[in-house]
């Protein structure tokens, strides 16, 4: 695998602290009378609501017999097909995981947490929206995509959709139209249908250095937003140790890295500073692959 390389922090405070270990790391009953109780007839449940119910009860079921451990003082995460994943999360990709089909043309956008997501989404609409202007001769060359709504918002992320301003339209399982969505899940755990179709997956990696640095920025910001930083010291020992949302790092990379390397023609691994220092040569790789 590539050799990662850090880049420089802009970043000031106590980032300097705990940077170094990174570094080396780089491996309720009440009493109650029934006599007085006036039965009514239930109302009727229909046989898709009932199913639904019950699953929904299995998955948290599942989910609460998971181990799980605090992530930053922040939120519970729980250990699922060896990854750390919010409670939610999982109960949402287990569904997402049997009842997904995939077409071949569908295309999935994949990666770790802050590793340049909503960078990968916004070159796609830029290249899919190019695309269609060359097809479509009435098409508004001045209505920017990006412009129109968050990149979020186009490209949904199947285990959660977040910073869109509005409800997605997109029909996750409306398999009638070919479909550009986005997960942050290993690759492990993704439908056989994904994995088994010709369906094209597109994977950015970044440093994790500068991965954590952002996830650490990231996580004050929106769950210590009136309190001082996480102290990094302990925020690199969670990351060395995996304990991080999607994480392990690393196996969370390598299971995508493997997997591009045996069906290249499926899977289209890009790193964040290749992107960075040779835009034009990975974009190209985008549109080619």
């Amino acid at each position: 695998m590539t050799n990662f390389t850090s880049t420089t922090l802009k970043d000031e405070g106590n980032e300097s602290a705990g940077l170094g270990a990174l570094t080396t790391c780089l491996g309720y009953h009440t009493n109650w009378d029934p006599s007085h109780v006036k039965l009514s007839k239930p109302p009727l449940l229909s046989k898709k609501w009932k199913e639904k119910h019950i699953q929904s009860r299995v998955k948290e079921k599942l989910v609460n017999e998971l181990p799980k451990t605090p992530f930053w003082e922040a939120r519970d995460v729980y250990q699922w097909e060896g990854f750390w994943i919010p409670s939610t999360v999982i109960k949402s990709a287990i569904t997402f995981r049997s009842s997904f089909h995939a077409r071949n043309d569908d295309i999935f956008l994949a990666s770790s947490m802050k590793t340049g997501t909503t960078w990968l989404k916004s070159l796609t609409l830029c290249i899919m929206q190019k695309e269609s202007h060359q097809t479509h001769e009435n098409s508004h060359k001045h209505d920017d995509i990006l412009i129109i709504e968050n990149p979020h918002f186009h490209i949904p992320t199947v285990e959660a959709t977040i910073h869109s301003t509005k409800d997605s339209q997109i029909d996750l399982y409306d398999a009638s139209t070919p479909r550009l969505l986005h997960t942050h899940m290993p690759y492990a755990v993704l439908p056989d249908s994904v994995k088994n179709s010709a369906c094209k997956i597109v994977y950015i990696a970044r440093n994790p250095k500068d991965t954590l640095i952002s996830m650490w920025h990231f996580f004050n910001s929106v769950s210590r937003p009136n309190q001082d930083p996480y102290p990094l010291e302990k925020a690199v020992d969670y990351f060395c140790s995996g304990i991080h949302l999607y994480g392990p790092f690393f196996e969370h990379v390598v299971e995508y890295w493997q997997e591009s390397q045996k069906r290249p023609e499926k899977i289209l691994f890009i790193k964040y500073e290749e992107l960075k220092s040779e835009p034009k040569r990975q974009v190209s790789r985008l549109l080619s692959s």
